[in-house]
């Protein structure tokens, strides 16, 4: 059996392939690869990730109308290759489209931690307040661990209540914009749940002897 080893086409042989769907191939056709034998779903799809595509269409203008909900939104979409006018014009209309559809009921938005007093988008975890840049800017990569097809943005997608079997909660109002490292920290488990561990981490620090406010402004605990 000989072992492939590139991405072109024809990969030929026997393979097992996860490559990223936003990998292009020289012809620009991206590398889909699930079972080869089977019709079933590739690696990585979990079941509950899936939702209707009535709700997904909701899900996409909630999301969107989220982002021009960034302070800088319409600055940083400008400095990306959009014209001024042309992302006044694409905020107004998403922000009225996802209010007729009941998307964009600010004091339930606040209440779900995906945006602030001042109707601004904040990361459900942190609460700090995001930036437009985020949604362009890609993670910035360990030395010695950079991968040359990076596709994740300082910002992701965020569900507050988390994804699990038997609750469909890939949904309005149950998605947001996070960062990614509070969306990492916070994984399957939750914002509830993640705080109270993060309570936990720090009273256990405190009760044995570490000064936890000098640590965080100090660049080691030693």
């Amino acid at each position: 059996m000989e072992t492939r080893k590139k991405r072109d086409a024809p990969l030929g042989g026997n393979y097992v392939a996860r490559v990223p769907a936003t990998t292009a191939t020289i012809g620009g056709n991206k590398i889909i690869k699930g079972f080869t034998t089977t019709s079933g779903k590739g690696a990585g799809i979990r079941l509950y990730e899936y939702a209707s595509s009535k709700t997904n269409e909701k899900c996409k203008i909630q999301l969107e109308a989220i982002y021009w909900l960034c302070g800088d939104s319409i600055e940083i979409v400008s400095q990306n290759g959009m014209k001024y006018s042309d992302a006044l014009f694409r905020k107004k209309a998403i922000i009225e489209i996802g209010s007729k559809a009941g998307l964009l009921e600010y004091e339930k938005l606040k209440r779900v931690r995906i945006i602030n007093k001042d109707n601004e988008t904040i990361c459900p975890l942190c609460l700090e307040k995001l930036s437009g840049k985020g949604f362009f800017n890609r993670m910035a990569q360990a030395e010695g661990r950079e991968v040359p097809d990076l596709t994740v943005t300082e910002i992701n997608l965020f569900h507050i209540n988390e994804l699990r079997y038997g609750v469909y909660n890939h949904k309005p109002y149950n998605i947001g914009w996070g960062h990614h490292h509070c969306n990492v920290v916070t994984k399957d488990s939750g914002i509830i749940e993640t705080l109270k561990w993060m309570k936990k981490v720090l009273k256990t620090n405190i009760e044995n002897g570490f000064n936890v406010y000098s640590l965080v402004n100090s660049s080691c605990w030693y």
